[in-house]
């Protein structure tokens, strides 16, 4: 089963051996940050908790970079090309680029009233 991933800038991180020849399932939850055929570019959804420590040895943490998805052959709802957007992916990644199989919208009241830590929780878990 997939991990789910809640910021995609951290997939190297989650999935170091991930390879061409040992492409990883991922599911990820985040926002539409921009939309340019054939890619979805996203970004960690703001109000969920951050999973990971970043050390910043020589001044001001840098933005991280919108994630490209490969949605190329896909039919996707329009809501999912939409800046701000919040969408569920499930795709294979190859330790570059994602390419996705499904794109759907998802509901933002999942993530309220405790929804988003509930969702960081199930992001850490791990095979048995």
């Amino acid at each position: 089963m997939p991990r789910i991933v809640l910021d995609p800038a951290v997939l190297p991180l989650q999935y170091p051996k991930a390879s061409t020849a040992k492409v990883q399932k991922v599911r990820i939850v985040a926002q539409v940050s921009e939309h340019k055929p054939p890619f979805l570019f996203l970004v960690r959804v703001p109000n969920l908790p951050e999973l990971h420590t970043q050390v910043v040895l020589d001044g001001a943490p840098a933005e991280p970079e919108p994630v490209p998805i490969n949605i190329e052959n896909l039919h996707v709802q329009g809501d999912c090309l939409r800046k701000g957007t919040i969408v569920s992916v499930w795709g294979t990644y190859d330790g570059d680029s994602v390419t996705a199989w499904e794109c759907k919208p998802a509901n933002g009241q999942e993530l309220l009233d405790g929804g988003s830590e509930i969702l960081a929780e199930a992001s850490n878990l791990v095979d048995l």
